[in-house]
């Protein structure tokens, strides 16, 4: 059975507005070490996002003090992923969501803060919202779109990157797949042995010639010989997170999570 191969990683996102004169703050909240923590709620307008799509977000928040420092609104965005591979015409992918062939992860963000309130020139008391006595803010987040990190998307780069059992895997697929064309331009002086043969003509690969394909196609034969097409195919992991910090320290957090699929 076909060995997965994994590494590992992770990303997310968000935004904000709105704004009026404040009432009291609501009546108990839980404390935490002592002190009193924020609420915080977030909600999110797609739950499915697909590629490319925009996501728009509200986070509330408030504390029993009104003592909230800041808001900061972060994300963390990795990809598993499979290959798609194309010679002439023989093509390849290692990438089924149900049952990939190979796992690759790659981390694009690591609980990275991408924006902070109160903004430049503003205080949080210009996101309060006096009907829901709490402040309001609200953002779109866009990066539901495949991303380089650790691996690029596609081309020599990519082949460059990947880590030598995920290069094996894909070239024990193309073992079997590769058409007596394609084997012939890549090794021209492989001799009848590595072809099946029928009637004095070359009509497959033979189990001789799916070995030595695994074991001489570097790199840099398959760059020096052509291939059209290698990409990134999987699934983008985000995880949005809406933080905040009490004067006092206090920390609360809400996150939403997201599978897209490219």
């Amino acid at each position: 059975m076909m060995k997965i191969y994994k590494t590992l990683l992770l990303g997310l996102g968000v935004c904000a507005l709105a704004a009026c004169e404040k009432d009291e703050p609501m009546a108990e909240l839980g404390k935490t070490s002592g002190l009193y923590s924020p609420e915080v709620q977030m909600t999110a307008s797609n739950r499915a996002p697909e590629t490319g799509d925009t996501v728009a977000f509200t986070v509330t928040t408030w504390q029993r003090n009104d003592d909230i420092a800041k808001v900061e609104l972060l994300h963390k965005l990795y990809e598993d992923f499979g290959l798609y591979f194309e010679l002439d015409k023989t093509v390849v992918e290692t990438w089924d969501p149900d049952a990939p062939l190979m796992v690759v992860s790659d981390t694009i963000a690591n609980n990275v803060t991408w924006k902070t309130f109160p903004e430049d020139g503003m205080s949080l008391n210009d996101y309060y919202v006096t009907s829901n006595n709490a402040y309001v803010l609200r953002g779109e987040y866009k990066q539901f779109k495949p991303e380089s990190g650790k691996y690029s998307l596609e081309g020599e780069e990519l082949l460059d990157q990947l880590p030598d059992e995920p290069y094996q895997i894909l070239l024990n697929q193309l073992s079997y797949a590769i058409t007596v064309a394609e084997y012939e331009k890549l090794f021209p002086e492989a001799d009848d042995t590595k072809y099946k043969m029928t009637g004095g003509a070359r009509t497959g690969i033979s189990s001789a010639g799916q070995a030595y394909l695994r074991n001489n196609l570097t790199k840099e034969l398959l760059k020096e010989k052509g291939f059209k097409e290698l990409k990134k195919v999987g699934n983008i992991h985000t995880v949005v997170t809406a933080r905040i910090t009490t004067s006092s320290g206090v920390v609360a957090e809400r996150t939403n999570e997201f599978k897209s699929t490219y």
